[in-house]
């Protein structure tokens, strides 16, 4: 299967979820805002990424710069 940016976003956040990875996932949603910078849902995926962490104020900065 082929990774699209959709594919990167939604799988760090499922690894975050369900494995607890949370560096991998991190890396993953930022490889999707990376490719496709315009699409708000890469932002929201990692905010979740880091409230899963704990990293409230990442996650603000995320969910912010997606708006």
């Amino acid at each position: 299967m082929e990774k699209t940016p959709a594919i990167k976003s939604c799988l760090g956040l499922c690894i975050a979820t369900e494995r607890g990875r949370i560096s991998e996932a991190v890396r993953l949603c930022l490889e999707a805002i990376e490719q496709d910078p315009k699409n708000p849902i890469h932002y929201l995926n990692l905010g979740k990424v880091y409230l899963k962490a704990d990293r409230k104020a990442d996650c603000l900065d995320a969910l912010r710069k997606g708006l």
